[in-house]
């Protein structure tokens, strides 16, 4: 008992009445934030899809939709061409 006591520490502020917000806590809700701004402006974007997400991938993001048809694909892509660079 008397080793543990001497060599063992509570964290400091780990039974404290608030609790303390790291840089990791505020990366990772930046992150969330920055994950549902997308996710919301996707939802623009392919206004009508069925199913829209975008996931993590390795090194990059991977964006994912469903199209009812063909007509609505490229009224979608004809949409997203107008809007930047013209698609070719």
């Amino acid at each position: 008992w008397l080793v543990c006591w001497m060599w063992l520490k509570e964290p400091q502020g780990g039974f404290a009445e608030e609790y303390v917000i790291s840089s990791v806590d505020r990366a990772i809700a930046r992150e969330n934030e920055r994950e549902k701004d997308a996710q919301s402006k996707l939802a623009v974007i392919f206004s009508g899809c069925e199913k829209v997400a975008i996931a993590k991938r390795g090194d990059g993001l991977t964006v994912t939709a469903r199209f009812s048809d063909f007509e609505h694909f490229d009224d979608i892509i004809s949409k997203v061409g107008r809007r930047g660079a013209p698609l070719t």
